[in-house]
C-alpha cells in the first residue's frame, strides 16, 4: 500500500508540502517581547542562563481585556449611572410637601409607619418585644429568601452557560480519558494531557506509530465504508464519478474474484511489458530494447518513478508556469535502510523471494530449480543495485531549495546527457480498508465528494473558515509588531500573508455535479468484476493527468489533494494553506462555540501552516511562491539569530526515555534541530498566532454578550487552560522503538511529545495559565520566540 501511494507522486505529499502538526487584531501585552526581569535576549525575552527542560513567568497585564469597543476601560467608572429624579426635572423645583396634591404611596406608607410606632409606644413592654420579634423574623425571612433567589439565579446562569449538547459531552469524555491529572502540568504537560490517552489507545498490531491523526483516519475510512456499502445503493442521481467510485470499490472487495483470478492478471501485465527476467532463465532483451524508453513508458502508463523521477510542478522561479522536474527516482526500499547494508537485507530479500516464488507457483514452476536459482540470483543482484543507487544519489536539501533548482532547457539537458554518455509487513488489514485507502489516492475528489455529500455537518466549513481568518489576522498583527523587521521587508511579508490562499473543507466541485463530471470526463472504462484492470487503468489515467498540467497550469486556488486527506498542509508553490474536511472533526474541531478548545487544537494547526510561509525555507519564496530574496541583510541577520535559538533548544532534548530501559544502552538520542528547524518554527509561531486569535475571539464574544460555554465536569479548568489542553491533545502519540529511531533519522518533524513540551516551554502564556513557578520544568527562563 505504501509503495503504491509513493508511485502517485502528483497527488501524494511532495517534499514541498508541510504537515501540521496538519488570528488577534491586537497582540496581548504579554507578547511585547520583554521578560519580567533579567537581560533581554535576541528573541526579546529573558535569556538568563538555564537549561531548556526547566520557563520565567511573564505576567501579562489584563488591561487589554477590559477595553470596550470605543477604547475605554470597562469597570465601575464606565458603568452607566441610572438617571435620578433631578435629571428628569432639570431646573424645575419639586412641589412642596404641603401642596394639595393627593399624597403619594410613599407618603401613605410613612403615615402608616408612624401609626405603627404610636401603637407600639402605647402597648406594654411584652407586647412591644413581641412586635419587635415578629419584625425581626420577617427581616430574617426576607434575607433568606433573597439569598435563595440569588442562588437559584446563579444556578440557572450556570445551567444556561454549560454546554449540554452530545458533542460537548463527547468532548468532556475525550478530555477526561486523555488526561492524567496525577501529573503536574508544570512538570510534564505532555504526560498530564496525554497520559490517559496512551493507556487507553495502545498501538494496533502491525503499526509502528499511533497518533490522533491515525485514529481519525481509521474512523473516516470506516465511515466511508458505510457510505459505499449501505447508503450508496441508490445511485440514480449521483455524478458519474461517484458511480465510478462504487464500481471500483465493488470490484476491490469481491473476495471470490481475488481467489478466482489469483496472480494471472499480474503475469499478463508483466508479459505485455516485455516480461520479468528474474522469472525466466531464458529471457533476453529485445533487439530494440532501450532502458530510457522503457522507463518513459512505465512513467506514462504505470506512474513509475524508478531510476529517474519525472514530475510536473510550478517553476520555482516563476510559479505562473509549470516545468518538468527531474530528480533521483523512488526506490522501493528506503535509502537509509539500503545505506545501512546487511542490517535490513535479510528481511527485504526474504520478502522479494517469497513474492517471486508465488509468481512461479502461478505458472506451475515453483519446483523448477533452474528458475529458483535465477530468481534468487537476480534478487541478490537487485539488492546490490539498490544499494549502489542509494549511495550515489544526493540527499534532499530540505533547508535550501536553491541547491536543488538547476533550470535548463530540454536541449541543454540532452547535450549534457550526450556528453556524459561519450519493504512491505503485510499489515493483515481487511480488503475494505485497503480498498477505501486506494480510492482516496486514485479518485480523491470523487470519493471526497461522496463523503462530503453525506457527512457534511451544518456550517462546519463556514465555522472553520472563521478560525482560519482569525489566525491569519493574528499573524498579521505579529508581522506588523515585529520591531526587528525593517519596513521594506515587513511590507513584503504582509503582502505574502495577504495573498495566501486558504482552501478549507472541500473544493467547489464536491457539491457541483457539472464540475465533477468535467473533472472526470476522460475516466477509463471500469468493470465491477476486474479490480486489477481497474487499478491499472486508473493509475494510467492519474499519471497522464499529472503530466498534462505542463501546458495547462492549475490556478493557485486549486486543491492539490482531496478533502479526505488526513493532514493539513502549506503549499509553497501556490502560497496556500489546505485544511481538508477530514481534519475538521472531533477532537480537532468541534462545531460548537467551544472557543478555547477549538482555537487550541484547530487554531494551532492552522497557525502552523500559516507560519510555514515564513519558516527558514518558506521565507525564501515571495507572495507568488517563487524563489526570491526579499529580505534586507539586517533583518535577515535578526531572523537567523532568532531561528538559531530553536535549533539549539531542540538539539538539547534527550529522547532515550522513549525507549524501554534495555534498549537505551546508556546512549542519548538527540533531535536534529537543524533538519527539523522549519517544523519547529511553524509549531511555535502557530501556537502564538492561535493564542492571540483565541483571546481576540473571546473578547469579541464577551462584547457581544456571549460568555464562554462551560464543559460539564471540567469546571475546575479555566478557559485558558482548556486552550492549551486542546493543543496538547493533538499530539498524543505512541511510538515503537523502531519508530523513535526512524523519526530521529528521517522525519523533518520532532516527535509529538517534544512538539508539545518545546512549544509550551517557550510560552509565557502557558506558564501564566497554569501558574507554573519560574524555572520549573515547563517554565524555563530562556524562551525562543521568532513569530
Amino acid at each position: 500500500m505504501s509503495s503504491f501511494h509513493g508511485l502517485l507522486v502528483p497527488e501524494a505529499a511532495s517534499k514541498e508540502e508541510r504537515q501540521p502538526i496538519m488570528t488577534p487584531v491586537e497582540r496581548p501585552a504579554s507578547r511585547s517581547g520583554r521578560g519580567s526581569g533579567g537581560q533581554e535576549g535576541v528573541n526579546g525575552v529573558e535569556m538568563s542562563p538555564t537549561n531548556y527542560n526547566s520557563v520565567n513567568t511573564t505576567p501579562s497585564p489584563g488591561v487589554a481585556a477590559l477595553r470596550d469597543p470605543e477604547g475605554g476601560f470597562v469597570g465601575p467608572a464606565a458603568t452607566p449611572i441610572p438617571p435620578s429624579d433631578a435629571h428628569h426635572h432639570h431646573n424645575d423645583a419639586p412641589p412642596p410637601y404641603h401642596t394639595t396634591t393627593p399624597p403619594t404611596t410613599r407618603h401613605i406608607q410613612a403615615d402608616q409607619n408612624e401609626d405603627l410606632w404610636s401603637l407600639c409606644e402605647a402597648a406594654s413592654s411584652s407586647e412591644r418585644r413581641l412586635v419587635i420579634l415578629v419584625m425581626f423574623q420577617m427581616f430574617v425571612l426576607i434575607v433568606v429568601l433573597s439569598v435563595l433567589l440569588l442562588m437559584v439565579a446563579s444556578k440557572e446562569d450556570d445551567r444556561l452557560n454549560t454546554c449540554t449538547s452530545p458533542q460537548c459531552y463527547m468532548a468532556v469524555g475525550d478530555i477526561l480519558e486523555s488526561m492524567d491529572e496525577r501529573v503536574s502540568p508544570c512538570t510534564d504537560f505532555a504526560e498530564y494531557v496525554c497520559g490517559g490517552w496512551r493507556r487507553s489507545h495502545p498501538i494496533p498490531e502491525a503499526k509502528h506509530r499511533w497518533v490522533v491523526f491515525d485514529m481519525l483516519n481509521e474512523v473516516t475510512m470506516l465511515d466511508l465504508k458505510g457510505l459505499l456499502e449501505v447508503e450508496g445503493k441508490v445511485e440514480a442521481e449521483e455524478p458519474e464519478a461517484i458511480k465510478a467510485v462504487r464500481t471500483v470499490y465493488s470490484a476491490c472487495v469481491n473476495d471470490s474474484q481475488w481467489e478466482e483470478v489469483g496472480l494471472r492478471p499480474l503475469l499478463n501485465l508483466l508479459s505485455s511489458q516485455g516480461g520479468l527476467p528474474m522469472l525466466d532463465p531464458a529471457w533476453t532483451p529485445p533487439a530494440d530494447f532501450d532502458p530510457m524508453l522503457t522507463q518513459a513508458r512505465f512513467r506514462r502508463s504505470l506512474a513509475g518513478q524508478y531510476l529517474v523521477s519525472v514530475v510536473v510542478e510550478a517553476d520555482n522561479a516563476n510559479t505562473s508556469v509549470n516545468v518538468i522536474y527531474l530528480s533521483p527516482g523512488i526506490l522501493p526500499i528506503d535509502r537509509d535502510y539500503l545505506k545501512e547494508g546487511e542490517r535490513h537485507k535479510s528481511g527485504r530479500v526474504g520478502y522479494m523471494r517469497r513474492t517471486g516464488e508465488a509468481l512461479l507457483r502461478a505458472d506451475d514452476l515453483a519446483g523448477n530449480k533452474t528458475h529458483l536459482q535465477t530468481l534468487y540470483k537476480d534478487i541478490d543482484d537487485l539488492w546490490d543495485f539498490y544499494v549502489k543507487i542509494a549511495n550515489i544519489t544526493p540527499e534532499d536539501n530540505v533547508n535550501n531549495p536553491w541547491k536543488e533548482y538547476n533550470a535548463m532547457t530540454v536541449r541543454d539537458l540532452q547535450n549534457l546527457t550526450d556528453k556524459a554518455a561519450t519493504e512491505s509487513k503485510d499489515s493483515g488489514t481487511p480488503h475494505w480498508y485497503d480498498c477505501t485507502q486506494k480510492l482516496k489516492i486514485v479518485l480523491p475528489f470523487a470519493v471526497g465528494s461522496l463523503y462530503v455529500r453525506h457527512r457534511l455537518k451544518a456550517d462546519v466549513n463556514v465555522k472553520a473558515t472563521e478560525v482560519v481568518e482569525d489566525v491569519k489576522a493574528a499573524f498579521r498583527s505579529t508581522l506588523s509588531d515585529a520591531g526587528w523587521m525593517d519596513s521594506h521587508t515587513r511590507a513584503n511579508a504582509l503582502r505574502k500573508l495577504d495573498n495566501m490562499a486558504q482552501l478549507v473543507a472541500f473544493p467547489a466541485l464536491a457539491l457541483n455535479d457539472t464540475l465533477m463530471d468535467e473533472y472526470h470526463s476522460d475516466l477509463p472504462a471500469l468493470n465491477s468484476s476486474d479490480h486489477f484492470g481497474n487499478m491499472v487503468a486508473l493509475t494510467a489515467w492519474h499519471s497522464r493527468r499529472s503530466l498534462t498540467v505542463l501546458l495547462h497550469p492549475k490556478p493557485r486556488d486549486s486543491w492539490p489533494r482531496g478533502p479526505l486527506s488526513m493532514n493539513a498542509f502549506y503549499s509553497p508553490f501556490g502560497n496556500s494553506i489546505v485544511i481538508p474536511m477530514a481534519v475538521l472533526q472531533p477532537p480537532i474541531f468541534i462545531p460548537e462555540r467551544l472557543t478555547a478548545l477549538n482555537y487550541g487544537s484547530l487554531g494551532s494547526i492552522i497557525g502552523h501552516e500559516v507560519t510555514h510561509a515564513f519558516d527558514n525555507t518558506g521565507r525564501l519564496r515571495d507572495w507568488t511562491g517563487a524563489l526570491k530574496n526579499w529580505w534586507s541583510n539586517e533583518t535577515l541577520h535578526q531572523y537567523q539569530e532568532r531561528a538559531q535559538c530553536f535549533v539549539t533548544q531542540y538539539s538539547s532534548y534527550n529522547l532515550s526515555h522513549l525507549l524501554p530501559p534495555y534498549l537505551r544502552h546508556g546512549k542519548e538520542l538527540k533531535i536534529d534541530g537543524e533538519r527539523t528547524q522549519a517544523e519547529n518554527i511553524a509549531d511555535n509561531g502557530g501556537l502564538r498566532a492561535a493564542w492571540a486569535a483565541y483571546k481576540e475571539r473571546e473578547a469579541r464574544e464577551w462584547r457581544a454578550g456571549k460568555s464562554p460555554l462551560r464543559l460539564p465536569g471540567l469546571e475546575h479548568l479555566t478557559q485558558d487552560q482548556l486552550f492549551f489542553i486542546g493543543m496538547g491533545k493533538v499530539w498524543c502519540s505512541h511510538l515503537t522503538p523502531f519508530a523513535v529511531h526512524y523519526i530521529l533519522n528521517n522525519d523533518v518533524h520532532s516527535p509529538g511529545v517534544y512538539r508539545t513540551l518545546a512549544m509550551l516551554q517557550n510560552s509565557p502564556e502557558f506558564a501564566q495559565a497554569f501558574n507554573c513557578p519560574p524555572n520549573s520544568p515547563m517554565n524555563p527562563a530562556k524562551k525562543c520566540i521568532l513569530w
